[in-house]
């Protein structure tokens, strides 16, 4: 149970990273749930808000043949791998690990370090708050092995 677990934490931390991925580059608010302070999720392309079940691009992706439902334009594989990778470090991190008070420190940092390679795959170039984010969880979770082990 503790290993379906794991992958779940693994596909949300993923999806979230998909929502920084797009909106990240564009300089869109990430708080994109609330109409009034951003904008919900949406076609990048034709602009229709998304449907619940569209907010997940592994299965959104494989249902839609990896196009819009509403245009047509392809989306972006990177969506569908941020997501399955950052699913598969969870399982790798579950199995190195188990889950503990650990786990989602080390998930985060392992989906924000996913997030900036992907968006440096794309763009070339590594987003500032990307990096401070990774630096932070890195000294968060060094401090609580710290504390762990002594």
């Amino acid at each position: 149970m503790e290993f379906v677990v794991a992958a779940l934490f693994g596909v949300l931390f993923g999806n979230y990273a998909t929502t920084y991925y797009h909106r990240i580059p564009l300089r869109k608010p990430i708080n994109g749930l609330s109409k009034k302070k951003g904008q919900v999720p949406h076609c990048s392309v034709c602009g229709h808000s998304l449907k619940f079940y569209e907010y997940f691009p592994v299965l959104s992706w494989i249902f839609t043949r990896g196009k819009c439902n509403y245009c047509g334009v392809k989306i972006d594989p990177v969506y569908a791998i941020l997501e399955i990778s950052t699913m598969f470090f969870a399982i790798l991190l579950y199995i190195a690990r188990g889950i503990d008070l650990l786990f989602p420190s080390c998930l985060l940092l392992i989906c924000s370090l996913n997030l900036l390679f992907a968006l440096y795959y794309k763009h070339s170039k590594f987003y500032r708050q990307v990096v401070v984010v990774s630096i932070l969880l890195a000294v968060i979770i060094f401090w609580q092995l710290h504390y762990e082990f002594t």
